[in-house]
């Protein structure tokens, strides 16, 4: 017996296989495309190899490697015969109407056959120019018999008895003599073919869309006839029954998607028509509870092959060694009428309900309240319903659920190993490891897959969800969600599909109306193949397919001759067609975090590319020259690299166009001096790449060199920290105006365990005497009874001002970043570096007087000083006194700012910050920062009393506090920098003061003002705040802008703002009127 199994995501692409022969495991593992290690291990019994085997095949699965079951054309023994022959040996033609002719050629099976997967007859008849199959015994498919084609098709003839999961036929002729046994759906449908069964017939759906079926024995299961059904009496003469969003008309269902639900393993008829138990529950005879002790428990069962039920300590254990049958719910009412039952008191925490055999409830399995009783089934599981909450819930073998299983919150975990046959899964960040067949997957918690490759999630309830499965407060509702399933109703829209299947369809008539369509945006549309369809779009200028496991881009791509982007980020790529280079308006590819990607060389063809990001794709995957890439202009080849040591890529220096190049997180061990050929790079990043290097070659002499980024981080605790020495290299580019030389303080590391220490003798290999200073750094052993001794020590000492000198060289220089370097001084030259514009000294320990000294040394330069703090602060000069008492008055004013619902305090704040704001106007104290923040904290004072006081003021008194709040508002506006320091900390505070005050004032000039002029100037100053809107949190400030828009009567551009606002975030608040708003919705019918 042999398993193969496949670890593909963003960082891996791994295999292993695993082999069971007698007493012996055999394994053999490694990236995918090579060969692999190969490990053997032999046991004392095929018992203990088999143990074995279960436990590494579950260590695996619960990793995230996936089952991969590899299908041939043909995977049987076969041979062939002539239609003539089958008529001699089978009297063929007496069961299969209308042949190919005498000479045409069948796939014969003699003797019985098992199939793993799907049977796709077309598949295995065509490539080989056959015209069906004969199976003369038994056939077993583990997966569906496929048969897809209208019109005609293979015929498909079997002597024996006929067991599936699905069968799903075109036009072909079947013929089964035997039985024919199906799990789920027997579907036929188009007007040609017919499918006859001589013995008896069963399947939970019967399903003859315009289709001829004939039985001649019994049949069960629910039976759809809108075609001809002989033999057996319909349950339905329309598609009544039929999945709402699978429905067209009363007598057709729209069949492809009917295809697609059978081939997935989903059932096609609602949740109520689906047979329910055959007997009464209450006839079954159930094994009777018993209350044994966890360690009684282990002695019969091998609980660790169990996630957490060997750990935790379980104080009862109620146990069914049988089947148990329960008439009603399985909830913890019967966990404690079944410890009243057994004499027990009925507390229910610590407790365990186990049962070893199969668990068929009437009703709904809801084992806890809270975090017990976990429950253990050693067999399969049948219910109505499973609700699964804190606690912990294992079942071995298969579930079959009536209606729905539900998965909620982030504490305790459900596993099914076996199939999971249900027509709804609902889950709320909850740990699910299940095997789903036939289920519609929904994420009620937020709106990306985790546990799932979702159907729908939250982003796609109003689009999709009935409004009786919200609650009286608007909320989605579990509890209405599956009343509704049970009351025989839909909870979802009639015609709702997953947006996958609505982007495939559109998809499909691309091109199909001479559109012209320039720009397309799929990312995260869980696409499994390039669409195709995409390549008779020959307008496209800019495709992105991020995120998407497409796996491969076919070579046609090259017929999107206008194709100037191309973003294929996490796209499961290992190669690229050769016909990439055939895109010759290509400027920028991104093909990022497809880490086994390796391109072609027709990529030097791509003579018009000018921007290529290849980080975190192992190896960088250059092709053996880029020669053919002197034009282009920008590289990410970030993280292309383990934490192990590699030698520098000398294919980027063949790239003698390059303007910008980041190499964050690369382990290179030196920079050729042949480097210095890219002589037009202005900027370079090589932040967390120090840490291997010694020294580095003479970049002064790249004279556009202009920004630099190199801090002292590891990104991984087995590299080296860089050397600190390295920093005064950098203070030779006297053409840098920008420079990072964050993070190269103190570090100290307080365990490193042996793996890692090993780990990091082996990367230093290379450079002996780095690896012995090392050793010596951390000589001191720490005990750890869990991980082994392990080390620590100080692997890099403290930065100090020496190390900075020679810094005033960068006479260009605008930018300096020197964060969380945890200096306690800094060397006098930066005193005279007047041509700074802004300097981050984040997280250093400077002195209150060094920090004023700075302040009035750099007049014209925005500091961050925040989260300073020196060890010693001493008060011996006037500047820092007066600055402390600044601040004490700062943090005062604060708290009584922050005391909101006190109109008392909230005024005394006022008069405060005014006190605060007489020590910059009078020039006793210079600090940029805390000036802009005492007139921030004065805005919010006057927001407050807007906000919650306005009852505490006359009718003129409150109009004059608006206009206070105004001129309050506009004067801190006129303190934000002409430039924003774009991903910089301040940078970050300056956007949300412009957001903050912006807003206010806008909103106060649009409640008290009606002239023109007025609010024109308000729509201004919304306008500065709108630019740094990113997220939904900020969407507020939309609203101030469309309240503003419709006071001046210009609705169009308002409502266009809501409409893009409310696709965006569906439920914003501040919106919630224009849902019922007659003109509103008017205008959106005339704009569709």
């Amino acid at each position: 017996m042999t398993q193969y199994f496949e670890l593909i995501d963003e960082t891996s692409s791994k295999f292993w296989e695993i082999t069971l022969e007698n007493n012996i495991v055999k394994t053999r593992y490694g990236k995918i495309g090579t060969d692999g290690k190969a490990t053997e291990k032999e046991f004392s019994d095929d018992a203990a190899a088999q143990k074995e085997y279960d436990k590494l095949v579950k260590e695996k699965t619960k990793k995230g490697y996936t089952e991969i079951k590899k299908q041939q054309a043909i995977a049987f023994p076969y041979t062939l015969i002539t239609e003539k022959e089958a008529k001699k040996r089978f009297k063929f033609s007496k069961y299969i109407e209308g042949g190919f002719g005498n000479e045409c050629n069948y796939i014969l099976v003699e003797g019985n056959l098992e199939f793993e997967g799907n049977l796709d007859i077309e598949a295995l008849c065509w490539p080989i120019d056959t015209y069906g199959i004969i199976v003369d015994g038994d056939l077993t498919v583990k997966g569906g018999i496929l048969q897809t084609e209208m019109d005609s098709g293979p015929a498909f003839f079997v002597t024996g008895n006929v067991k599936a999961k699905n069968l799903c036929k075109g036009g072909g002729e079947f013929y089964i003599k035997g039985n024919l046994i199906v799990e789920q759906t027997i579907y036929g449908y188009y007007n040609h073919g017919r499918l006859t069964v001589a013995g008896n017939a069963e399947a939970k759906t019967i399903f003859a869309e315009d289709h001829h079926f004939v039985f001649k024995g019994d049949v069960q299961g629910l039976i759809i006839d809108t075609g001809e059904v002989e033999g057996a009496e319909a349950d339905f003469g329309t598609t009544e029954p039929l999945l709402e969003e699978l429905i067209n008309n009363e007598d057709y269902s729209n069949s492809d998607l009917v295809i697609e639900y059978i081939t997935e393993g989903k059932h096609i008829v609602k949740p109520e028509y689906l047979p329910i138990l055959s007997a009464s529950i209450a006839d079954k005879i159930s094994a009777v509870p018993q209350l044994i002790t966890e360690a009684q428990a282990k002695e019969k069962f091998d609980l660790s092959l169990y996630d957490s039920f060997d750990e935790m300590g379980f104080q009862k254990v109620i146990f069914m060694d049988g089947d148990v049958y329960i008439d009603g719910d399985l909830n913890h009412d019967w966990t404690v009428g079944t410890l009243e039952a057994l004499g027990e008191d009925t507390d229910t925490s610590d407790s365990l309900l186990l049962i070893n055999g199969n668990l068929t409830v009437a009703g709904t399995i809801q084992p806890s309240d809270e975090n017990y009783p976990f429950l253990l089934v050693l067999g399969n599981v049948t219910c109505d319903v499973l609700h699964s909450y804190d606690e912990f819930i294992h079942i071995t073998g298969d579930a079959d659920i009536k209606y729905a299983l539900n998965g909620n919150y982030n504490h305790g975990m459900i596993d099914i190993e076996g199939k999971t046959r249900v027509p709804y899964i609902l889950n709320s960040d909850h740990q699910s490891l299940l095997r789903p067949e036939g289920a519609t997957i929904i994420n009620y918690y937020g709106d990306y897959d985790d546990f799932f490759e979702y159907d729908y999630t939250v982003k796609d309830f109003e689009r999709i969800m009935v409004a009786d499965v919200y609650n009286e407060k608007g909320a989605f509702a579990i509890r209405n969600f599956i009343q509704l399933l049970k009351g025989g109703k839909s909870p979802l829209k009639k015609g709702a599909r997953p947006a996958r299947l609505i982007i495939e369809d559109e998809l499909a008539q691309l091109g199909s109306n001479n559109e012209l369509i320039e720009e397309l945006d799929l990312t995260s549309k869980k696409l499994k193949e390039f669409p195709r369809t995409l390549t008779k779009v020959p307008s496209l200028k800019k495709l992105i397919l991020n995120d998407n496991a497409i796996g491969s881009v076919p070579s046609s791509i090259k017929e999107l001759s206008d194709l100037e982007e191309l973003h294929l980020q996490k796209c499961g790529l290992t190669q690229l067609p050769d016909e990439i280079g055939d895109l010759k308006k290509l400027r920028a590819l991104d093909v990022s975090q497809n880490w086994d990607l390796k391109l072609p060389e027709s990529i030097n063809q791509a003579s018009a590319l000018r921007i290529l990001d290849i980080s975190s794709n192992a190896g960088f995957g250059f092709p053996a020259s880029v020669e053919g890439l002197k034009e282009l202009e920008e590289l990410d080849c970030a993280d292309c690299s383990g934490p192990a040591p590699i030698d520098f890529p000398v294919e980027i220096t063949q790239l003698t166009g390059l303007r910008k190049l980041f190499m964050r997180s690369v382990s290179i061990k030196t920079i050729p001096d042949s480097f210095l050929q890219l002589e037009k790079l202005e900027e370079l990043d090589l932040d967390a790449s120090l840490c291997y290097l010694n020294e580095l070659p003479d970049l002064s002499k790249l004279k556009n060199l202009k920004i630099l980024h190199g801090d002292g981080l590891i990104s991984n605790t087995t590299r080296p920290c860089p050397k600190q020495r390295i920093i005064k290299s950098f203070f030779t580019i006297t053409s840098l105006e920008e420079l990072y030389i964050d993070r190269h303080g103190i570090r100290k590391e307080a365990f490193i365990k042996k793996d890692q220490f090993e780990s990091i003798r082996t990367n230093l290999a290379h450079d002996p005497e780095r690896f012995k200073a090392f050793d010596a750094a951390v000589s001191e052993i720490v005990p750890n009874a869990i991980y082994g001794d392990g080390r620590k020590g100080i692997v890099r000492e403290a930065l100090k001002a020496e190390h900075l000198e020679g810094i005033s060289n960068l006479k260009n220089l605008r930018v300096l970043d020197l964060s969380f370097n945890d200096l306690a001084s800094l060397p006098d030259e930066i005193h005279t570096m007047t041509h700074l514009q802004f300097l981050n000294l984040r997280y250093n320990r400077l002195s209150t007087a060094e920090r004023l000294k700075l302040n009035r040394s750099l007049p014209g330069c925005t500091i961050d000083f925040r989260d300073n703090r020196p060890e010693n602060d001493a008060a011996d000069t006037e500047d820092v006194k007066l600055w402390q008492a600044m601040n004490t008055l700062m943090k005062e004013a604060n708290v009584l700012m922050n005391a909101k619902d006190d109109v008392k305090k909230l005024r005394a704040s006022l008069r405060m910050y005014d006190q605060v704001l007489d020590f910059f106007s009078s020039g006793k104290v210079v600090d940029e920062y805390n000036l802009l923040y005492a007139n921030y904290g004065k805005m919010y004072a006057y927001n407050y009393l807007n906000s919650f006081h306005k009852a505490a003021y006359s009718k003129e008194g409150l109009l004059e506090l608006n206009q206070a709040a105004i001129q309050q508002g506009l004067k801190t506006l006129a303190l934000i920098p002409s430039i924003i320091w774009h991903f910089t900390d301040m940078g970050a505070f300056h956007k949300e003061v412009i957001r903050i005050v912006a807003n206010a004032v806008a909103w106060q000039m649009y409640e008290i003002y009606d002239k023109k002029k007025d609010l024109e100037k308000a729509l201004d100053i919304i306008a500065k705040a709108v630019e740094f809107v990113s997220t939904e949190h900020h969407y507020f400030i939309y609203d101030t802008q469309v309240r503003i828009l419709l006071k001046m009567e210009q609705k169009e551009e308002a409502y266009k703002i809501v409409k893009r606002t409310l696709a965006l975030a569906p439920d914003f608040e501040d919106f919630k009127d224009f849902k019922a708003n007659a003109d509103y919705q008017e205008w959106l019918i005339n704009q569709s």
